[in-house]
């Protein structure tokens, strides 16, 4: 059954992250093909043929390939898209994985570019969505590097799928400590729950994820959230992982019996020395009346 579970949910996660594999934002200067001529997909960018645009990237041309002009300037398709200003071709291009990195522009020469404010206005559009898909693709795929990547540069940690799991969520069920660590640090919600209800916990207790259901606990999940069917991951919970489960409330416990047993002390303690203030207090009132009746 947990098995079973599992697969159908990694199965859901693959149908869902498949578009994912084709937004890629470089962020890094990396070798890029340089041309002695335009490419087919720079002629489409420069005439505004958004059609075609979309039929050179679908066969897997480099958006990135450099025309390197006498100008000086390594031009790319994304640069000659940025001269007509065409937002559909700019956003194909940008989802495509097209690097706007534009610093070979000189400051003197942005005039011949006005339009690359339009550039970062639609990657800013696109870029959340993009991170985020990142995110859970790269947590449903086991990918450390590329969630740490994602976190780095501010991906929506509590992004869902359309089943509603966030990237805790996956790595929970596939039992990833490492990433499940990493998103923790970040923030993540640990009491998220999927569309069913299911909470990240119920999903590591589901397959019997010790470390993780540790590391949740250490973070303070609330382990008695229930799902839409009205069970708790202690439902699901083999042994190990139960006994696990039920420290938080024996430690409670434990604070609550100390704390108990501190006040009672303490309330004895006061208790006796108000006892011995007020044998302290007769004791001397009688002596001064003793004085008293002496004097007399």
């Amino acid at each position: 059954m947990k098995n079973g579970i599992k697969k159908s949910l990694l199965v859901g996660l693959l149908f869902i992250a498949a578009p994912c594999v084709a937004v890629n934002f470089e962020r890094k200067r990396h070798e890029q093909q340089v041309l002695h001529e335009m490419t087919p997909l720079m002629e489409a960018a420069f005439k505004s043929d958004a059609a075609r645009v979309v039929e050179l990237i679908q066969d897997g041309v480099d958006v990135n390939a450099q025309f390197k002009k006498d100008d000086g300037y390594p031009w790319t398709a994304l640069m000659y898209a940025s001269l007509t200003g065409n937002k559909k071709i700019i956003k194909e291009l940008l989802v495509a994985g097209a690097i706007r990195d534009f610093e070979t522009i000189n400051a003197k020469d942005n005039e011949r570019f006005p339009k690359l404010s339009l550039v970062e206005e639609i990657a800013n559009k696109i870029e959340p969505d993009a991170l985020a898909k990142q995110l859970l693709e790269a947590a449903g795929l086991a990918d450390l590097d590329g969630v740490e990547d994602a976190l780095e540069h501010f991906a929506y940690i509590e992004a869902k799928d359309k089943q509603g799991h966030t990237a805790l969520a996956f790595a929970a069920l596939l039992g990833n400590k490492e990433i499940v660590d990493a998103l923790i640090k970040a923030g993540a919600n640990v009491n998220a729950q999927n569309n069913a209800g299911d909470s990240v916990i119920i999903l590591a207790a589901q397959q019997d994820h010790r470390d993780v259901v540790d590391a949740l606990v250490k973070a303070g999940v609330d382990s008695n959230a229930k799902n839409n069917f009205g069970k708790s991951a202690r439902d699901y919970a083999g042994p190990n992982v139960k006994n696990l489960l039920e420290e938080p409330e024996r430690k409670a416990a434990a604070e609550k019996k100390a704390a108990e047993e501190k006040a009672a002390q303490e309330k004895k303690a006061a208790d006796e020395k108000a006892a011995a203030d007020k044998v302290a207090a007769d004791k001397k009132l009688a002596d001064e009346k003793a004085v008293a009746l002496t004097k007399k």
